[in-house]
């Protein structure tokens, strides 16, 4: 009874691993520093089975330094660096299925929430919105995005 257990148990896995399920999937990695340096070890862009994950963005001109202290700066100019990331890997804001974004004080909601609906404007995709302590740079908001090809 034992053997037939274990033999059924190991069919099961061998048959579940020749159809692609638990393999692990190629994973393509983008980078673009010509748009915003990486402050970090970490890809600006990882896309694996037709997901695209872009790292959080935040405010930062070439040279790694914050552009503004103000939110709708900030916002603005993550979303125009969003824009041509999202053109260079030959995708637009209607492939966004999932936008977080991360504020240091929620009572600017509002003002981001105007940005934010100038370059999504339809489809909306699922979205979170987290309070944080702080954030690198001290910059007052981060998003970062998951698209679908």
């Amino acid at each position: 009874m034992k053997f037939k257990i274990l033999y059924l148990t190991t069919l099961f896995a061998l048959s579940v691993l020749s159809s692609g399920c638990g393999q692990s999937r190629d994973k393509i990695i983008h980078n673009f520093p010509e748009i915003v340096p990486a402050i970090g070890p970490y890809s600006h862009v990882c896309e694996t089975d037709g997901f695209v994950f872009l790292s959080g963005q935040i405010a930062l001109d070439s040279k790694g330094n914050l552009i503004s202290d103000k939110i709708e700066e900030q916002s603005r100019f993550i979303f125009e660096n969003i824009s041509k990331i999202l053109t260079k890997l030959g995708l637009n804001y209607a492939s966004i299925i999932k936008v977080t974004v991360y504020m240091t004080d929620l009572s600017k909601f509002k003002a981001v929430n105007e940005i934010y609906s100038e370059y999504i404007t339809k489809d909306y995709p699922a979205r979170t919105t987290v309070g944080v302590k702080e954030l690198p740079k001290g910059a007052q908001i981060e998003i970062d995005i998951t698209c679908k090809r």
